[in-house]
């Protein structure tokens, strides 16, 4: 679950993000429970046969945040019908029923019609981005795999458009200070774009211009709402 892989050393359990059974990595172990513990690749020593090709992936950011991008595509739809599989019998208790395979998506790219990503600051460059694991740091990634890829122009302008002024404010949930908070995109079946802003504070006229610049950019974006 979670696109984590269980491995044992010396008969002790432990959970490996992004690992793929078969594999043979050398982890580094990142926390410790009584039961278990949970570790990170740093090397993949050798690689499962149900890897896919690039080896050189190993972490979560490595694959733009996409869970299970490690597994080759007939593998995801093999371990989505385990996990149906797990939780009607372990937590719904049933036994009796019949389970269809899953069904994969002829194009498993670029499908997502939406998206939500945190504001964060790095090296003085506003970003969107996704959270690390087990954390609130954001990280962006090159290109979203898994994203309409018009959504995705349309955060990088919007990006583009924010680094022009350096006044902007990032929220900081430790002060609870600064203004720009999530950005949310989410398209129709008629390709129509609906964007909506969470900020903390009020709509200022800057605020205002911003969202024109971008609306009048995308002619699809029907609908804009601040939050």
């Amino acid at each position: 679950f979670g696109g984590e892989s269980l491995g044992y050393y010396e008969g002790f359990a432990v959970f490996v993000p992004m690992g793929v059974p078969g594999d043979k990595v050398e982890v580094e172990i990142i926390s410790l429970k009584k039961t278990y513990g949970r570790g990170l690749i740093t090397k993949l020593i050798e690689a499962s046969v149900d890897r896919i090709a690039n080896h050189n992936l190993v972490s979560f950011e490595d694959f733009n945040g996409c869970d299970f991008g490690m597994l080759k595509y007939n593998k995801q739809v093999f371990y989505k019908t385990e996990m149906t599989k797990d939780v009607l019998g372990k937590i719904g208790n049933l036994n009796d029923y019949e389970l269809f395979p899953t069904m994969g998506a002829e194009n498993p790219y670029n499908y997502r019609n939406k998206i939500i990503e945190p504001f964060s600051r790095i090296n003085g460059e506003i970003i969107t981005g996704f959270f690390k694991k087990k954390s609130h740091e954001v990280f962006e990634v090159s290109e979203n795999w898994l994203q309409d890829k018009e959504m995705e122009d349309v955060l990088k302008y919007l990006k583009f458009e924010l680094n022009k002024d350096k006044t902007w404010t990032v929220y900081d949930e430790k002060s609870h200070k600064g203004l720009l908070r999530h950005i949310m995109l989410r398209k129709n079946s008629k390709n129509e774009l609906m964007f909506v802003l969470v900020i903390n504070g009020k709509i200022s006229e800057n605020l205002k211009k911003l969202i024109l610049n971008v609306t009048d950019k995308f002619e699809s974006i029907k609908s804009v709402y601040v939050s």
